[in-house]
């Protein structure tokens, strides 16, 4: 019987970790897709992006262990279904009770994974990956102007040239178009420097000895100034970085009590868990009879597990918002799942049946 234990433990293991390896490719690609998106647009180092992308693909990881482990449950436990193992492994005395043993051996190891990963290794990787990120900011701050290039602005209707900046920071010939609620307005100067307020931290474009014109398009009205001295702020000071509670660690968490700290701490002590109840519900779901149609199981599967997750979710606000106990937070959720999973395998078992077989029924 350790031989079946090794057996069955091996390909549930194979499959998950083939799952969660696809699963976590595929979320790191599209991330990487965006991080070079904004490095091309220059709102990105490019050095920065390999070091973000490795901190969010941790955080991506202690969420994919328990799908891949339920997925990988799945995959391994219907194809022994299908090629008719489970059947030679019952005939030979190895029922439900049997197989749930190697199967919660590789749980047990994933929720030690997940719940390491979600307590304390994805909250670190989150606050470095928001520092990496509010320094990358701060560094294209101190680029906001590149001579002879037209440069819109992302927000509003905006354009800023300069042509030339002399070593000393002084830029020659600027201009500046900008589209308001009152028309047009253009600015002209021969020169100008970027100036910084130190009350607010914005950042300004000062043109010297210049002209302003006001106008609306296609209107003969127009406004025309001289001045000496014309502020235009090009960025405004970056907001005050606040910590995020995803970033925070488990032990603050746990010593400042409020109820958004208890429903991120249930939702972190949700990995763990739900890969142990997904490994539950996985048996049931790939037993069966192996000449029937699968697609029904496929269905329920996925509809379980969407549940599942939206519940979890709705738990987590609940929390937040003072609803449900902090202490109960999320209980409910695994309760209810595992209650699920008890009636899928009482089902399974034929204790659940409605009416007799046909072979009982004609005796």
């Amino acid at each position: 019987m350790r031989v079946l234990d090794r057996y069955l433990a091996r390909e549930i293991a194979a499959a998950s970790a083939a799952v969660t390896v696809v699963l976590w490719l595929v979320l790191v690609v599209n991330r990487l897709v965006r991080y070079l998106g904004e490095a091309a647009a220059g709102e990105l180092p490019a050095r920065a992006v390999l070091t973000l992308i490795g901190l969010k693909g941790l955080s991506y990881l202690a969420l994919l262990v328990p799908v891949g482990l339920y997925l990988g449950a799945l995959l391994a436990l219907g194809r022994l279904n299908r090629e008719r193992e489970l059947v030679v492994m019952a005939a030979c005395g190895a029922g439900p009770a049997r197989l749930y043993r190697p199967l919660l051996a590789v749980a047990l190891l994933a929720a030690a994974l997940g719940g390491t990963l979600s307590l304390w290794v994805a909250p670190w990787a989150a606050a470095r990956g928001y520092e990496v990120q509010a320094r990358a900011e701060r560094e294209a701050e101190t680029r906001v102007l590149r001579p002879g290039v037209f440069q819109a602005s992302r927000v509003g209707r905006r354009v800023l040239y300069v042509e030339a900046v002399r070593p000393d920071g002084t830029l020659l010939a600027p201009f500046a178009y900008a589209e308001g609620p009152e028309g047009v307005t253009v600015v002209t100067a021969g020169r100008a420097r970027e100036v910084t307020d130190p009350a607010s931290g914005d950042r300004y474009l000062e043109f010297q000895a210049g002209w302003r014109y006001e106008g609306t398009p296609g209107s003969a009205r127009l406004r025309i100034a001289r001045f000496e001295r014309h502020g235009l702020r090009i960025r405004a000071a970056p907001p005050r970085a606040r910590a995020k509670h995803d970033a925070l660690p488990t032990r603050l968490l746990l010593e400042r009590g409020t109820p958004r700290d208890w429903a991120e701490l249930h939702w972190r002590l949700a990995v763990p868990v739900s890969a142990v109840v997904l490994a539950l519900l996985a048996l049931p779901l790939a037993r069966g009879n192996p000449r029937r149609p699968r697609a029904w199981r496929i269905a329920l599967a996925l509809a379980l597990y969407l549940a599942y997750a939206n519940l979890l979710t709705v738990g987590q606000v609940w929390v937040e918002k003072g609803l449900v106990p902090e202490r109960l937070g999320m209980a409910w959720v695994h309760a209810l799942m595992l209650g699920a999973a008890a009636l899928l395998l009482a089902w399974d078992q034929g204790m659940l049946r409605l009416a007799p077989p046909a072979r009982e029924a004609r005796a």
